[in-house]
């Protein structure tokens, strides 16, 4: 007997992680050799976890487009606190301004206690895990396998986040870099987490896809600002409605909010309205 975890597992082997095949092969019932699949799966070196799992990301299940498989290495118990997680994405070309913000804005969540979710690119992508792989608090979600490195450049941060935090991808090991998986990649990277926050973005920039998934999920999206003057993608956001970013306490205030708890600068609004004893003046 096969279970439900280990088709799906083998339908990704099968076919390479393409969702909308994968989408197609189980809707039609496709019949597959027992024998075969366990012993495909058998040759796995990393773990592995589906949408049937119990333990599967309970945020990534409401996707329009969730899915099916997801292959890790690392720390998995990342995962289980979204209410936590923060994905920090933006240009690849980024200028130094927005890569020293990224690490500074990402150090302070990370000591707060929060995870950092981001998609192993170079500039900022790379800014921000590099940060986060120091408290053990990051997660990088792939458009390729596990063994494949790429960038190639990042392969060392690659091993390490392996090794400290979540290497996180939903394509089978041997698959390398198409064009196609990393839009489909940035629903997951989305997915994630309570809140997507765009460092720097120019107009035309691909985390765009992303930030339009995380108001696809309800999400918060937040940016940090430009010049006036600046091909910015973030000053574009800001003006429609998006989070104003300067520092970590404007990330966690929004997430807070978001679950309808106080932040910490409502404290002195409390006891103004209330009085130094806490109570109001009906209650006196």
């Amino acid at each position: 007997m096969i279970k439900a975890s280990e088709i799906l597992g083998y339908i990704a082997l099968a076919y390479s992680g393409d969702w909308d095949r994968m989408y197609e092969c189980i809707k039609k019932r496709w019949k597959f050799d027992v024998p075969t699949a366990l012993e495909e799966l058998s040759k796995l070196s990393d773990d592995y976890v589906t949408l049937v799992d119990s333990k599967f990301p309970e945020t990534l299940k409401n996707l329009r487009r969730p899915p099916f498989t997801l292959f890790y290495r690392g720390n998995y118990e990342l995962l289980r606190h979204p209410e936590k997680t923060v994905t920090i994405v933006g240009s690849r070309e980024c200028g130094e301004y927005g890569r020293q913000m990224t690490r500074k804005i990402v150090s302070e969540l990370c000591e707060k206690g929060y995870i950092i979710v981001s998609g192993l690119a170079k500039g900022i992508d790379t800014a921000a895990l590099e940060e986060a792989v120091k408290y053990g608090r990051g997660i990088a979600v792939l458009g390729t396998g596990l063994d494949v490195a790429y960038p190639a450049e990042n392969s060392i941060l690659q091993q390490q986040i392996a090794q400290n935090g979540l290497l996180l991808t939903e394509y089978p090991p041997g698959i390398g870099p198409k064009a196609a998986h990393f839009p489909m990649r940035n629903r997951i990277l989305a997915g994630l987490s309570k809140m997507t926050v765009l460092t720097e973005a120019k107009r035309r920039s691909g985390s765009l896809i992303t930030a339009n998934y995380a108001i696809e999920n309800g999400s918060d999206v937040g940016c940090l600002p430009y010049h006036a003057d600046e091909d910015s993608l973030c000053n574009e956001l800001i003006k429609d409605g998006a989070v104003l970013v300067e520092s970590a306490a404007d990330v966690i205030e929004t997430i807070r909010r978001g679950q309808g708890i106080k932040g910490e600068n409502s404290n002195e609004e409390e006891e103004g309205e209330s009085g130094e004893s806490g109570q109001s003046e009906g209650e006196k």
